[in-house]
């Protein structure tokens, strides 16, 4: 979790960032902020839970 968290928050700063531009709504923005955060943060967690490869 020590390395999710700030992938998460990374992941939201960088959709927010970038949508800003694009979305009027600021309701929406954060919607979609939230949502790439959170897959950000599942990514991470994902990828840090899996089982080593055998042949690293």
């Amino acid at each position: 979790m020590i390395f999710t968290v700030p992938a998460a928050i990374a992941g939201y700063a960088v959709v927010h960032g970038i949508m800003a531009e694009a979305v009027p709504s600021s309701i929406w923005l954060e919607i979609f902020a939230l949502i790439g955060g959170g897959v950000t943060g599942v990514s991470a967690l994902m990828r840090l839970a899996a089982p080593p490869m055998a042949n690293e």
